[in-house]
């Protein structure tokens, strides 16, 4: 195939790997360029991802349109395969190193393959029951008396001061 067919090529391509997969098990592939000065055709840069259960692909085809915003030029979703067109037309140096980087490529990747389960609070964070818990561990019990002895033993200090004409 030449060049001017990488589209068709890799829509092939995740074909073959998606019915070589069998669909019982949980997998994600991704097909970027590895330099998008070479690989970039026509000022676009193609990638792909490939995977089952639909949800990993659905959620890489999102962070890589977050993480790009406007430089997606075409977007294919067909069952399980996401091809996407990055539009390098527009180039600046802020945005260059961003497609360069490999390691934004594996972010997307890894971030799409980790499962979030709303029951339990993300990585890092803590829970409502265990705040909760924290929260009545700090507490003291008081009786309704002791309040009232903390006031009392507490000092006050008062003053007048008068002014002078």
């Amino acid at each position: 195939m030449s060049r001017s067919e990488d589209q068709e090529f890799l829509q092939i391509l995740a074909a073959k790997i998606h019915h070589a997969m069998t669909l019982n098990s949980s997998y994600l592939f991704a097909i970027f360029p590895a330099m998008v000065g070479i690989m970039g055709i026509g000022g676009t840069a193609i990638f792909a991802c490939c995977g089952a259960p639909q949800r990993l692909v659905t959620k890489a085809s999102i962070l890589a349109g977050l993480r790009f915003k406007t430089r997606l030029a075409e977007l294919h979703d067909l069952e399980g395969t996401w091809i996407g067109c990055l539009d390098l037309r527009r180039r600046s140096e802020i945005w260059e190193p961003l497609v360069n980087n490999e390691d934004v490529f594996w972010d997307i990747i890894q971030k799409s393959a980790i499962f979030i389960s709303p029951s339990e609070p993300p990585v890092g964070s803590r829970g409502i029951d265990r705040r909760l818990v924290e929260a009545c561990a700090k507490l003291d019990r008081f009786t309704p008396v002791e309040p009232i002895k903390l006031f009392k033993r507490v000092p006050w200090l008062i003053f007048d001061q008068k002014l002078k004409d």
